[in-house]
């Protein structure tokens, strides 16, 4: 004797089941957007999207991974849900059951939605929160105008002629650890050489013993 499980009317639902399509759909949109992803670099074939879109700026392959990621994994959680519905399964049974069960698929959706808003707030290539209040783009002048400072005293104190040209593809820079003072300064140390002083002093030493050093 058949399952109540595998009954034809529990079948028939099943093929006939909303979410289960829209689970279809966007598992179809997954393998899709994949194969796209991977595509190998075909020449001309970008160049032959952005002249009959006119828009050069059309990404169709080898997607950036800061919005590529949650995107998909957001995506596939919603599948897993809706391929697994709690709901779908209870929604039969008494009323606290379906209750029960409509809040894990919601709180399932919602988890992988805060998964993935939680990895463009934290990932550094995109700082999500620092978007709005623009303290990561006044963190980023002040440590390139402290760099450019820098590059013009080590110029002046060596006595260098030239030019000093900075690489703005890389606002950035590189990543670097920094030192703070402030619980050695509380217990009544303060530096007495400054920075200009100490890298004179230095330089000067080295021009000193050069030869020495070399040997």
């Amino acid at each position: 004797m058949n399952s109540v499980k595998n009954s034809p009317t529990l079948e028939f639902e099943k093929n006939n089941d909303v979410g289960l399509k829209i689970a279809k759909v966007i598992a179809f949109v997954l393998v899709l957007i994949g194969m796209l992803n991977t595509i190998p670099a075909i020449p001309g074939l970008e160049q032959l999207i952005w002249d009959i879109t006119g828009n050069n700026k059309i990404v169709f392959r080898k997607f950036s991974y800061e919005y590529f990621f949650p995107i998909i994994f957001f995506m596939m959680m919603l599948v897993v849900s809706l391929n697994h519905s709690f709901w779908r399964e209870y929604k039969n049974r008494g009323f606290i059951t379906k209750i029960l069960s409509i809040f894990m698929d919601v709180s399932l959706i919602f988890m992988a939605a805060l998964i993935s808003l939680s990895f463009v707030i934290e990932i550094d290539s995109i700082c999500l929160i620092d978007q709005f209040t623009g303290e990561r783009a006044e963190l980023i002048a002040q440590s390139l105008q402290a760099e450019k400072d820098f590059a013009e005293l080590i110029k002046k104190i060596v006595g260098f002629k030239g030019k000093v040209i900075f690489d703005n593809t890389k606002p950035d820079g590189v990543y670097k650890k920094v030192l703070d003072t402030k619980k050695v300064n509380k217990l009544g140390w303060n530096s007495t050489t400054s920075l200009k002083s100490g890298l004179t002093k230095y330089y000067q030493w080295y021009l000193n013993n050069f030869e020495s050093i070399r040997r």
